[in-house]
């Protein structure tokens, strides 16, 4: 129903680092039952007919955030910080294009990144693998570092959780020592 990316940005969220989540829902013939599911943990989804998602703890900001996306005036600064993201990497990616962030993303591999940093690898994001959800502004970003560190913390806490122990035991393979 929804992309493998979900999974990094539902557990930053789960751990209060992000405000809230955006998606694209891919199978939209169970809709109805997810959003009812999401709403009863006390969750406020917002989707328009794109099948975009937004799921936050607050009904106005899910609706802020799909106003902002839907909005064709540029928007990511804003969108990044209402998301959750640092100011520094929002503030990057309105100056570089949003038409530009798969391309950035591409170059945060491991091989680019060095000791702790190793952290920031998003090269798998789309693929569910990653402690972070947006392009950090350079290779060596303390407050990106400082969001895949929670996350990783969080991911150690709960890994063996129900439904989490599949997704945890890769995070912590493929993030073991950096």
């Amino acid at each position: 129903m929804v992309p493998p990316s979900f999974k990094v940005d539902s557990c930053q969220f789960l751990a209060g680092i992000k405000p809230a989540v955006r998606t694209r829902i891919k199978n939209r013939s169970n809709i109805k039952i997810f959003l009812q599911s999401i709403s009863s943990l006390g969750w406020c989804p917002v989707h328009d007919k794109s099948g975009f998602l937004v799921i936050s703890k607050n009904k106005e900001l899910s609706r802020m955030i799909m106003e902002v996306d839907q909005s064709s005036l540029p928007h990511a600064m804003i969108l990044g910080r209402l998301l959750g993201y640092p100011e520094c990497c929002s503030s990057f990616i309105e100056h570089s294009g949003e038409d530009e962030i798969d391309k950035l993303a591409e170059e945060y591999t491991r091989t680019n990144l060095k000791d702790h940093y190793s952290l920031l690898d998003i090269s798998l994001y789309l693929k569910g693998i990653a402690l972070i959800s947006h392009v950090p502004c350079s290779y060596e970003c303390k407050p990106s570092l400082d969001i895949a560190q929670q996350t990783l913390s969080f991911v150690k806490e709960y890994k063996k959780a129900t439904g989490f122990a599949g997704w945890a035991s890769l995070i912590a393979e493929y993030f073991s020592d950096p």
